[in-house]
């Protein structure tokens, strides 16, 4: 690892002996997971926000089924907000077929500690406790392959197999547990796991009072070290004064900073309060483009070409605070060069915003993202 230490908060965390593979958009990533789960031997875990009930969904549904119909332990997590349009037809599929579905917080205000504003945000699969994936992508056709009948929002994944594999299947287990899931027998979910490639990576999650900050730190460390240059895919943007400020500084040593955020969104409200955040950091010298396709929905970040992350957190309010998030970092060029050269792709489809044009924006827009901004804390 040698001095790429510096751009972490907490060099323990990292293990070594990872191989890292990039999946961008639902085209490389739902495939990847289709074929993991259908070479399943012992377990597959799946942990989502939404699992729709459309043509995806039932996809994975029927890939699901058939490996629990093989003997496989299939265990299946829900959000009780997020997946609360999955469909009472495919939950009992999945029952008939054998598969274990537990939900996080379902919406039932009579429960005690439910909060509807504490959401299980996470997207992880982990199979035979060896193969993992993380990222942004939920399971719905928004991510699906146009081709496929899907709407092709713009997404990236991350394939990870070794010894870093065990924080993901942890953080599924933890959550499983607080959820009053089945019993989850060690011995199959926790494999001895070898070196199975060069990268040096770590699992970070967003957990409800311990280590709830531990993404937010991460990333404002990394900030605070960087020396050549800062990209930040963000779907959701409304950071912290903190992080805002580390971008700011950023400038002023001379570093690039660049973020790429959405032109369009499925919450317009974050949408327009990131928009009020624009000329004080236009000002400062950070460049921001919008996405010109449909829905970017990636959240990543690379510094510098050593320190990257992929995964489900958000620059904003509720994934910093109260979601349950999971990202990975990777220090090196294993993931550092290809997350780069597909943000240099990605700008040639967005536009820049010109500052000066910026300030031209009527009253009206003004005061609708000021207004916005307002309600930041529940975006």
């Amino acid at each position: 690892m040698g001095d790429s230490t510096r751009y972490l908060r907490k060099p323990h965390q990292i293990v070594s002996g990872n191989e890292v593979r990039l999946l961008v958009d639902g085209t490389e990533a739902y495939p990847a997971m289709l074929e993991a789960i259908g070479g399943a031997r012992d377990t597959i875990n799946l942990e989502t926000y939404i699992f729709a009930s459309d043509e995806t969904g039932w996809r994975f549904a029927r890939a699901l089924a058939q490996s629990a119909q093989r003997g496989v332990e299939v265990n299946v997590l829900l959000d009780g907000y997020g997946s609360v349009g999955c469909s009472s037809a495919l939950l009992e599929y999945l029952a008939e077929a054998g598969i274990r579905v537990t939900w996080y917080k379902p919406l039932a205000p009579w429960r005690s500690g439910w909060g509807w504003w504490r959401r299980d945000h996470k997207k992880i699969l982990v199979v035979d406790g060896g193969v993992a994936f993380v990222g942004g992508l939920n399971i719905a056709d928004d991510y699906a392959d146009p081709a496929c009948g899907g709407r092709g929002w713009r997404d990236t994944h991350a394939r990870l197999a070794g010894p870093v594999v065990v924080g993901l299947q942890e953080s599924f287990g933890r959550t499983w547990r607080k959820s009053k899931g089945a019993h989850l027998d060690p011995s199959r979910h926790y494999p001895e796991l070898a070196a199975m490639g060069p990268s040096d990576a770590a699992i970070l999650t967003n957990r409800i009072h311990k280590e709830r900050r531990q993404i937010r730190k991460a990333y404002l460390h990394a900030l605070k070290h960087a020396q050549r240059y800062i990209y930040l895919t963000s779907a959701y943007f409304v950071p912290s004064y903190r992080i805002r400020s580390r971008l700011r500084k950023a400038c002023a040593r001379g570093v690039d900073v660049r973020i790429l955020l959405a032109g369009t969104s499925d919450i317009a409200l974050v949408t327009r309060a990131a928009r009020h955040l624009y000329t004080k950091l236009l000002k400062c010298g950070v460049r921001i483009y919008e996405w010109g396709g449909p829905m970017i929905h990636a959240k990543t970040a690379v510094v510098d070409g050593v320190w990257s992350t992929v995964g489900s957190c958000n620059l904003d309010f509720m994934s910093m605070r109260y979601n349950l998030e999971s990202n990975v970092v990777v220090l090196g060029d294993c993931l550092a060069d290809p997350l780069t050269e597909l943000f240099v792709r990605d700008l040639e489809h967005a536009t820049e915003i010109n500052l000066a044009q910026w300030r031209r924006r009527s009253g009206w827009q003004q005061f609708w993202d000021s207004l916005a901004y307002r309600l930041r804390n529940w975006l």
